[in-house]
């Protein structure tokens, strides 16, 4: 029996809901007849139903639904609009864009109406894959949506048994060494799931046999292939091969001897490969709750889109010879560069530096300006400073980058710029971002050679670094690396960089890590009681966020306390705003930290739950009937002050609604500093004692019910506030009582000034 018999015999045994969205297709019809006939799914076509009607086939059991006359429509139109409210939606658009054959059909597996969706006959790739992206999302885990095709060889010559799984076939035309290995640990799986290879041998396929080959595309399938083995070790049989190698057995074992792989590849991943754009879209996939995936996708995160390499290219390796060297000595770098994989093409290779950056920061030049970049999945907030007096000169933001409607809008001392226009990525955010900035008439810069040096937020650096770093290749390798780490922020962080990093191709970069700051914690502290493998194998631990504020914050403190580095100082910290997180500081490092593997865990937050028993899930889930990727975005944005009150998570909008009695506002704010009150105490009984307690961040600098009700209760520590300073003060204050034991301080954060700090410091090093 064929894998497409054995396919049809199990479809049979247990029949799914299949919607056709492109149900007045010829072919389409045709097929759902087919289908009909054998018994394989029930089918619902979409579309008008005197079309469907017209190709003169039997649908008898077909359901044939019209989106734009549907019952369900309006129920529909406004689950998307909950759904994309925050990206720009309105209810007009989305009652509209539900009349969409293909959103329809991909609505009615979010609803549970239908369990698998295939399209593609009349839509292209990208019509297919937007609506699975935007309603169902990806699976938790996954951060690079693909395609595969199963391909059945008649005499069995290849494969196993004949079968074999080709990836990725249409949606990542040229993927990077980051999105590569998701891909091929995907593709292993869907071998063993839908293809019913039992031991998968995954093939990662370039021009180059052992490294006969040289240049970028080996580099990155090298690079590629290593990232696999690591990510997934019981793929234990994979190698780089070129194609003949890794499918003909007798030249996989003359070019390749004792190879698991030569010869006998079932699953070659192909680079630069085109193909077929018929896609497959089931329930569960993306993130959808049965099913397999439409085109696989493989481990990332959470509801994240493909994260492509904007730019394209591989990361330059620096030149860090003196800018004084001669030719020779300039020579002498490059052929280095060469032989050490860094290429050879002389116009990638740039100096860490600009030539006078040291000369200038040595000499106290004045107004040496850093650029201040923070990137998100659609948006990049930036700000010029000029580190002269720390002022700012411009601020702005690009948003709904990739989504209609996008935008930059600038101001500064000479007004206001705003540019509407369509931003499809972070390269092309950039280039308006620097149309601004000198912008002849109410531009600041004449020429962003007039910028020195580009800081960049990135949220996680894992737990290789404890301090700020120039961007290089191994910096941005390990960025790359805590992805899945970091899955919602560090691919827009890569986006930023590499978009600076072609718009300026000679100023210098730094990243400004969120979780650097927590890295000194000890291990009893960011270890958890799980087994230890999950520690060495998966990077299970405690690593915590707002490090650069809490960093900030820590140091302006100890210097309103008299100390210049902190020694003697232990410090709770309150970085309270929709995010927040707390963190124990002692002699200006920190020990402990609230939030964990992400920012979820801690407090109660605007939308997050904070700590909960992990057993809630299962049971929530189990009787709700819902997924784990609905139960992550109802803990993340459903949960917190919003899930309580069910109100807002503003605290302004809560603030209010306490005042009027309304006691679900009321319960979410008590909710809120009881939890805030135990940590606070918790923490000063890890550090034996505390000797300051620090507010920050919008709600920390802002609403002083919220820091009353967090110290209430704390006088058997010695902490004893001021109501009447603790009414006033906004920034930069002490607001403890005179007979305290224990400082309190409203301290004003600023992550940007930080993250400039750390970059001119880094960049006005020799290099």
């Amino acid at each position: 029996m064929s894998l497409m018999d054995r396919i049809k015999a199990k479809a049979k045994a247990d029949k799914k809901r299949i919607v056709l969205p492109e149900g007045a297709e010829e072919r389409t019809v045709k097929a759902a007849a087919i289908l009909l006939k054998e018994g394989i799914c029930d089918v619902i076509l979409l579309g008008d139903e005197e079309k469907i009607a017209a190709y003169g086939e039997d649908l008898t059991g077909a359901t044939i639904l019209n989106p734009a006359k549907a019952d369900c429509l309006q129920e529909y139109a406004d689950t998307l609009y909950e759904l994309r409210k925050a990206k720009g939606m309105t209810p007009e658009k989305a009652l509209a864009t539900m009349k969409d054959e293909t959103f329809f059909g991909t609505m009615m597996m979010k609803k549970n109406a239908a369990d698998g969706m295939v399209s593609g006959a009349i839509h292209s790739t990208a019509d297919t894959l937007r609506p699975a992206l935007q309603i169902i999302k990806t699976q938790p885990g996954v951060t690079t949506a693909s395609s595969c095709f199963v391909m059945e060889i008649p005499n069995k010559a290849y494969g196993q048994d004949g079968v074999m799984i080709f990836a990725d076939c249409a949606v990542n035309i040229e993927p990077d060494a980051s999105s590569w290995p998701p891909i091929a640990i995907a593709s292993a799986k869907t071998a063993r799931d839908i293809a019913e290879i039992a031991e998968p041998k995954v093939a990662m396929l370039s021009f180059s046999t052992k490294g006969s080959g040289k240049g970028d595309m080996v580099d990155k399938v090298a690079k590629a292939t290593a990232r696999v083995k690591e990510l997934a070790p019981e793929l234990n049989r994979r190698r780089r091969a070129a194609g003949g190698r890794a499918l003909v057995e007798k030249v996989g074992q003359l070019k390749s001897p004792g190879s698991a792989v030569a010869g006998h590849a079932n699953a070659p991943h192909l680079p630069l490969a085109g193909g077929g754009q018929h896609r497959l879209q089931a329930r569960a996939a993306p993130g959808g709750r049965r099913g397999h995936r439409p085109g696989h996708a493989g481990p990332g995160p959470s509801g994240q889109r493909p994260v492509p390499r904007l730019l394209g290219g591989r990361h330059r390796l620096p030149v860090r010879a003196d800018r004084r060297a001669g030719p020779a000595e300039v020579r002498n770098s490059r052929q280095k560069n060469r032989t050490s994989g860094g290429g050879g093409a002389e116009k990638n290779l740039r100096p860490l530096f600009p030539p006078d950056f040291s000369e200038k920061k040595m000499r106290g030049e004045k107004h040496m300006k850093i650029l201040v970049i923070n990137a998100g999945s659609s948006s990049i907030k930036y700000q010029l400073i000029d580190m002269d007096d720390e002022s700012v000169i411009a601020k702005g933001q690009a948003e709904r980058i990739g989504i209609e409607g996008s935008n930059v809008k600038q101001s500064s001392a000479k007004g206001e710029i705003v540019f509407n226009a369509p931003l499809k990525n972070h390269a092309e955010a950039m280039e308006y971002i620097v149309k601004a900035l000198t912008d002849k008439e109410k531009g600041v810069i004449s020429d962003m050679k007039q910028i020195d040096a580009v800081g960049h937020r990135v949220l996680h650096g894992g737990a290789s670094f404890t301090e700020s770093q120039v961007v290089n290749p191994k910096v941005m390798e390990a960025i790359y690396d805590n992805i899945i780490l970091g899955p919602l922020h560090n691919p827009a962080n890569i986006q930023g960089i590499e978009a600076c990093q072609k718009m300026m191709p000679d100023t210098p970069n730094v990243a400004v890590f969120d979780t650097a700051f927590h890295q000194t914690m000890p291990p009893h502290a960011y270890m958890y009681a799980v087994p230890y493998d999950y520690y060495t194998r998966l990077k299970v631990r405690k690593y915590g966020f707002h490090g650069t504020s809490h960093r900030f914050v820590s140091k302006r403190a100890a210097e309103m306390l008299g100390s210049a580095d902190g020694k003697g100082l232990r410090l709770v910290i309150c970085h309270l705003g929709n995010g927040s997180s707390l963190s124990a500081v002692v002699d200006g490092k920190c020990v402990d930290t609230s939030m964990g593997i992400t920012p979820l865990e801690g407090m109660v937050m605007g939308t997050r739950s904070g700590d909960l028993d992990p057993a809630t899930l299962q049971y929530i889930m189990k009787r709700d009937g819902i997924d784990i990727e609905e139960m992550t975005n109802i803990l993340n944005k459903k949960s917190g002050l919003l899930g309580i009150s069910g109100i807002s998570s503003d605290m302004r909008d809560l603030t209010a609604a306490m005042e009027e009695g309304n006691e679900r506002a009321t319960l979410a704010i008590k909710m809120m500093t009881y939890r805030l009150k135990k940590y606070i105490a918790g923490y000063a009984a890890a550090m034996g004692g505390v000797d300051a307690i620090v507010f920050t961040g919008g709600i920390g600098e802002n609403v002083g019910h919220i820091r009353k009700a967090a110290v209430e209760g704390l006088e058997f520590m010695g902490v004893k506030l001021d109501e009447a300073k603790n009414d006033v003060t906004r920034s930069d204050g002490f607001i403890e009582a005179a007979d305290s034991k224990v400082k309190i301080l409203v301290v004003k954060t600023n992550e940007e000034l930080a993250i400039a700090r750390d970059t001119l410091e880094l960049c006005g090093k020799k290099a």
